[in-house]
């Protein structure tokens, strides 16, 4: 349960992903009305969660998988399982807050009010380029 308001609400599936300034994001299972409608409720930016995407993760599993990805305007960016809530990497990098993030396949690209666009690697967490505003 989100105890500031909701900052960005992503449905993806029979996913409600949920992201609040508390810091948090939550996961609610809509196909499963016995669940509390929070199943998952996801700890680990120290600030408000700015940005947010829901994806399918193919990236050379045999399973895909469903990945939630958030920004915050803790500079941070977090990659989580969507069916246990871990947080499987941490992007650090920005010298800002997160303003957005998108994900292709094993790519994240995220923006942020350091004028800065990042490509990172999901896998390595490793940033492959930088793109500047001039």
């Amino acid at each position: 349960l989100h105890h500031q308001p909701v900052s960005l609400i992503k449905p993806f599936k029979s996913l409600l992903v949920t992201a609040s300034l508390d810091r948090t994001l939550g996961v609610c299972k809509l196909n499963e009305p016995d669940k509390h409608f929070f199943w998952l409720t996801l700890h680990g930016h120290s600030d408000a969660v700015t940005a947010l995407n829901v994806t399918e993760s193919k990236s050379g599993d045999p399973t895909s998988s469903t990945i939630i990805v958030s920004g915050s305007e803790d500079k941070c960016i977090r990659i989580w399982n969507a069916e246990n809530g871990s947080c499987d990497q941490k992007l650090i990098g920005h010298e800002d807050a997160i303003s957005s993030v998108a994900c292709l396949d094993s790519i994240v690209a995220s923006s942020s009010c350091d004028c800065q666009i990042r490509i990172w690697d999901r896998k390595t967490g490793e940033c492959k380029r930088v793109l500047e505003q001039d």
